[in-house]
């Protein structure tokens, strides 16, 4: 039996993992229905009357960095679900980079595809990248910021 695979031989499967999971958040955005937060995002910060993220008064669900590049992303590819979680699904693979490289880290490939699966194997946090909430691009700094701080 040979020996562990070698720091390249994990950069591969967290390659293949990540496809994985990058496959599974953009058939969710493609196939799952507008829910109700992301209609109400778009209705009153994306394309209603007042709509922008800088509206008066304040709303909870105004994720304004989401708000800016949804709208963006709606000016460019139109109306469509996908165009509108596009600034979410796009922020995936920063959230798998940063979690890979902190999974990296482990001293075995056991460990570290333990590491990687445990912070990118729910499925509820991959939804957050598939929906336009903003919840995704949240997850992609704070991945990313984590794994910038432990170096």
């Amino acid at each position: 039996m040979r020996g562990l695979p070698k720091p390249r031989g994990r950069v591969l499967i967290l390659a293949a993992l990540s496809a994985a999971a990058f496959a599974y958040a953009a058939v969710r955005a493609v196939r799952v229905p507008i829910v109700h937060d992301e209609a109400l995002t778009y209705f009153l910060f994306v394309a209603g009357r007042h709509a922008g993220p800088l509206a008066p008064g304040f709303e909870a669900n105004n994720h304004f960095l989401n708000s800016v590049l949804t709208a963006a992303s709606r000016q460019l590819f139109g109306e469509g679900e996908v165009a509108l979680r596009l600034p979410n699904l796009l922020s995936l693979p920063l959230y798998l980079a940063a979690t890979a490289h902190l999974a990296l880290r482990q001293r075995t490939a056991a460990l570290t595809v333990a590491a990687f699966l445990l912070l990118n194997g729910s499925a509820f946090a991959l939804e957050f990248f598939s929906l336009s909430r903003g919840y995704g691009l949240g997850l992609a700094f704070l991945a990313s910021g984590v794994a910038l701080f432990v170096d």
